[in-house]
C-alpha cells in the first residue's frame, strides 16, 4: 500500500514495478461525429477527441474511457501527415524517470495526461518540465469503460 498525494504515490509504485500502468481516464458526453462514417466524439470540457462510433450508442449519452499511457504520442514539433485524430499542443508537467522507463504529465486540451515513454527516447527528445510538446492519440486507443 501507498500512502501520500497521489502522484507521490504512483511515483513509489513505479519505482518498485516499473511496469505497472496508470490510465488516463476522461469523462464526458458523446457524439456522432459529423462528417465521418467511423468516428463518434466524445466532449470533455471545452476539448473534442475522435473516437470509434461503436462507442456512441447515441448522443448526449455520458461515458468514460480509458486511454494507456503507452498510447499517448509525444512529440517535440508540431505533427502534420499523421493518422491519429487527437493531436494537440501540450507543455510537459513533470518527467520522472524509473529505469528504462519516462513517466511524463503533459497539461493538453485542458486535461493532465500520462504519457510512458523509454527513457532513451525521452533523453532524445530532451523532455523536461515546461517544454512545449504535442500529444497525439489514435481514435482506437480509446476504451470506453462506461
Amino acid at each position: 500500500m501507498f500512502a501520500g498525494a497521489p502522484d507521490e504515490a504512483l511515483r513509489s509504485m513505479s519505482l518498485v514495478d516499473p511496469e505497472a500502468r496508470f490510465d488516463n481516464i476522461l469523462a464526458g458526453s458523446l457524439a456522432r461525429a459529423s462528417g465521418s462514417p467511423e468516428m463518434g466524439s466524445l466532449r470533455v470540457g471545452e476539448a473534442i477527441f475522435a473516437v470509434p462510433l461503436e462507442h456512441v450508442a447515441r448522443s448526449g449519452a455520458v461515458a468514460v474511457f480509458s486511454v494507456a499511457p503507452e498510447d499517448v504520442l509525444v512529440s517535440t514539433r508540431p505533427l502534420e501527415g499523421i493518422s491519429a485524430r487527437n493531436v494537440h499542443p501540450g507543455k510537459v508537467i513533470s518527467c520522472e524517470i524509473s529505469g528504462a522507463t519516462a513517466w511524463l504529465r503533459i497539461a493538453a486540451a485542458g486535461l493532465e495526461w500520462t504519457a510512458r515513454l523509454t527513457r532513451s527516447a525521452a533523453e532524445e527528445l530532451e523532455l523536461a518540465t515546461g517544454l512545449e510538446v504535442w500529444v497525439a492519440v489514435k481514435t482506437h486507443a480509446f476504451r470506453r469503460l462506461s
